[in-house]
């Protein structure tokens, strides 16, 4: 059996070594749609969700299709059988991975593989966006079959997509691949999509709320619940860095969705949820999100 990944950097020690289980043995909320993968794995619980997750990170420069991606990921991949879930991260325009650093590399400490888009040039909408997080995606999933560092290791059947701007606003249209568990839409624009997996939305209410309010009445097929602070498009960099407002509530929908984290719920859900405290405006689900049962 191999060794454990040493804690991360600042992160507190796991109480219990983290042994990766199936969920078919754990408590899970109940759902009726989308139903909770039954091959989740758990991870340590935590409290505080700013807090780093147990595993050590790497970066890979000039990787994926064309040497134009970045990998954020655990170091070393694998460990105890942990599978680990693939996510496609698009930038905002004129931004690149390094912007992006703290919140990647700490999503890899809770063991998540992203590959990020080295950059996005097209307006909201244009399909060499989405072309380039597809072509992205698809090409770290190959990866779990081909010899190398990733085979394997990634739970192919739990991608998650994710992005910034322009990114976001393509993460919506890409939210419908097959391998897809859920979304995470970050500042995006008016686009429309069809969702395997639920959807967070973030935005702002001095952003263009409105278009992500108008995104959010075509997501039909899945849950789907918008929140937002009182902040522009320009501040949203701030948000994403280690000491911003996001980081927490991005790790708690993740762990909660993939890994089954149920400690997490509190981000999200009850009147006393943590996104329906100020200055988080009060949160603006769907009609799926409104007949989830928990």
């Amino acid at each position: 059996m191999p060794a454990m990944p040493p804690p991360a950097a600042g992160a507190g020690a796991p109480t219990t070594p983290m042994m990766p289980t199936a969920m078919a043995g754990a408590a899970a909320p109940t759902m009726p749609t989308p139903t909770m993968p039954m091959n989740a794995q758990t991870l340590p619980p935590i409290t505080d969700y700013t807090q780093k997750g147990p595993f050590m990170t790497t970066m890979t420069s000039n990787a994926g299709p064309g040497s134009s991606y970045t990998i954020f990921r655990p170091e070393p991949l694998g460990a105890n059988g942990f599978k680990h879930s693939p996510i496609i991260f698009g930038p905002g325009i004129i931004t690149t991975p390094s912007n992006y650093t703290a919140l990647l590399t700490h999503l890899a400490t809770h063991g998540f593989v992203t590959i990020c888009a080295n950059s996005l040039t097209g307006g909201p909408n244009d399909p060499g966006n989405l072309d380039s997080m597809k072509k992205g995606l698809d090409w770290l999933i190959a990866q779990d079959s081909q010899a190398g560092v990733f085979q394997g290791k990634l739970a192919v059947d739990r991608a998650i997509t994710m992005g910034y701007s322009i990114g976001a606003t393509a993460s919506v249209q890409l939210s419908s691949h097959e391998a897809i568990l859920t979304s995470v839409v970050i500042h995006g624009h008016n686009t429309s999509g069809d969702p395997h997996g639920p959807v967070l939305m973030m935005t702002g209410t001095m952003d263009v709320i409105d278009d992500m309010r108008q995104t959010l009445s075509t997501l039909e097929e899945a849950p789907a619940v918008l929140v937002a602070l009182p902040i522009g498009h320009l501040n949203v960099l701030t948000e994403l860095s280690a000491s911003g407002r996001y980081i927490a509530p991005i790790t708690a929908w993740l762990r909660y969705w993939v890994n089954g984290d149920d400690a997490a719920k509190r981000y999200f859900w009850g009147d006393t949820c943590e996104m329906c405290k100020s200055p988080w405006i009060p949160p603006e689900p769907n009609a799926k999100w409104k007949a989830q049962m928990l």
